[in-house]
C-alpha cells in the first residue's frame, strides 16, 4: 500500500514539475521508497517567502536544498550542454508557494523557457534532468 502511494506521488510530482524522463527502475527498493517519500513530502511543503535578486542558479538550488532538507543534484555538464549556466542570475519573489512550484519556476527561468528542464526523485534526492535526454545523471 505504501509503495503504491509513493508511486502515485512520483507520478504527481513528475506532472507538477515537468514530467522529466528517467532511466531509473520503476520499482524502488523499500529503503529507497522511504527516502523518496521524504523527498516527495518536502516538495509539497509551502514556503512562506522566496526572494532572490540576481542570485546565481547554483546558489538558488543550494538555498532550496537548505530550506527543504533534501539534496538537489544538478548535473552541470548536462545542463551546460543545453545552455543552462550555473551562475545565471535569477530574480524571484514569491510567497506561500509549494516547494515543487517554486522549483518548477526556477527551472524554467534557468533554461529560459519551459520544457527544457525537469526533475525526478531518486534515492531520496531531487535530481535535475534535461527533458528528452536518453540518459540521465544517475
Amino acid at each position: 500500500m505504501r509503495n503504491s502511494w509513493i508511486a502515485a506521488a512520483v507520478v504527481l510530482l513528475m506532472s507538477s514539475v515537468g514530467g522529466a524522463q528517467t532511466t531509473r527502475p520503476a520499482t524502488p527498493s523499500a529503503d529507497e521508497a522511504k527516502m523518496n517519500g521524504k523527498a516527495l513530502a518536502s516538495l509539497d511543503r509551502v514556503l512562506p517567502a522566496v526572494n532572490f535578486d540576481g542570485v546565481g542558479f547554483g546558489d538558488v538550488l543550494d538555498f532550496l536544498k537548505d530550506v527543504s532538507g533534501v539534496k538537489i543534484v544538478a548535473p552541470w555538464d548536462k545542463l551546460k550542454a543545453v545552455g543552462v549556466e550555473k551562475n545565471k542570475p535569477m530574480t524571484l519573489n514569491v510567497r506561500n508557494e509549494k516547494f515543487a512550484d517554486v522549483l518548477n519556476v526556477v527551472l524554467v527561468k534557468a533554461a529560459g523557457k519551459p520544457g527544457v528542464l525537469g526533475c525526478t526523485v531518486e534515492q531520496g534526492e531531487i535530481v535535475i534532468v534535461v527533458k528528452g535526454a536518453t540518459t540521465q545523471p544517475k
